[in-house]
C-alpha cells in the first residue's frame, strides 16, 4: 500500500500527542489520525488511537491499529523511528516507522476541524481544549442557563472544563463527520455531525459553526438538528 505521511508531535504535560496525516496513493484518500503517547511500566511506551479522520468522507482509506498498542519511539540521528508492536501493517508483527525533520507549515482551516474530531474522539479534554485561542467562545445548548437559552463558555478553562466533564459523563462516545461546509456569510465553516455516546440508544446529528483566528479556532457554536435528546441534556444539568 502506497502512502505519504507526515508526523506531527506535540508535547504536554500528559506526555505527547502524536498526529498522523496521510495521503494514500492508490485509494486517493487522505486520513488524519491522532494517538495519545505516555510511558508505562519499564519505561515501554503506551498509544492510545481513536477512529482516524477519512476523507472523502464514508471511503475506506488504510488499517486502522488496535485502540491500545505498545511500542517505542526512539531519536537515531535527527530521525525518529517508532516501533509498535503487533501493528496491523505487518498482519500483527512489530513495525518500524522512520520519520525525518522537516520545516513546520501552516495548518488549513480544514485541517484544523479534522484534528477537532479526532481529538474529540480520542476523549481528551486538554488536546482538545489546545486547538482553541485563549479567549476562545464555545456555544452549547446542553447545559443549563438562567434564561433557558445557549451557555457560552469563554476562555480555555472553562473550555476545559466542559469538555473534561462531556467525556466523564459516559463510558465512551463517538463523532461522526458527515460533512464539512464553507460558511460564506460568517466567513467560517459548518461541520455536519453525528454523535453518539453509551447514554443513548441512537445517535443524534447537528451542526457546528466555526471561526478561526490564525491558526486556532475562536468560536464554536454547537447546534443539534432537531429535539435535543433528553439523556444528553439531563447530565449536562446534573439532575
Amino acid at each position: 500500500m502506497g502512502f505519504s505521511q507526515e508526523l506531527f508531535v506535540d508535547v504536554d504535560h500528559k506526555g505527547a500527542l502524536l498526529t498522523f496525516d496521510t495521503h494514500v496513493l492508490k485509494k486517493a484518500c487522505h486520513e488524519l489520525g491522532v494517538w495519545r503517547v505516555w510511558s508505562g511500566k519499564d519505561s515501554q511506551l503506551r498509544f492510545q488511537t481513536a477512529p482516524p479522520v477519512v476523507t472523502p468522507i464514508g471511503k475506506a482509506c488504510t488499517v486502522q491499529e488496535a485502540l491500545w498498542l505498545d511500542g517505542r519511539m526512539t531519536f537515531v540521528g535527527n530521525t525518529l523511528e517508532l516501533k509498535i508492536e503487533r501493528s496491523q501493517y505487518c498482519r500483527g508483527y512489530e513495525a518500524t516507522f522512520t520519520y525525518k525533520p522537516v520545516a513546520p507549515r501552516p495548518l488549513s482551516e480544514q485541517e484544523l476541524v479534522a484534528r477537532f474530531v479526532a481529538r474529540f474522539n480520542l476523549r481528551d479534554a486538554s488536546a482538545v481544549t489546545d486547538l482553541f485561542e485563549n479567549d476562545a467562545v464555545l456555544i452549547e445548548p446542553f447545559s443549563r442557563s438562567v434564561d433557558g437559552t445557549s451557555t457560552h463558555h469563554e476562555g480555555t478553562d472553562a473550555l476545559n472544563r466542559y469538555f473534561s466533564a462531556a467525556f466523564a459523563a459516559s463510558d465512551w462516545s463517538a463523532l461522526r463527520m458527515l460533512s464539512l461546509e464553507r460558511d460564506r456569510a460568517e466567513k467560517g465553516w459548518i461541520l455536519h455531525w453525528e454523535y453518539m455516546d453509551s447514554r443513548l440508544q441512537q445517535p443524534f446529528a447537528g451542526r457546528s459553526y466555526l471561526s478561526f483566528g490564525g491558526q486556532q479556532i475562536f468560536i464554536m457554536e454547537i447546534q443539534p438538528m432537531g429535539e435535543i435528546l433528553a439523556a444528553v441534556t439531563k447530565d449536562a444539568q446534573g439532575t
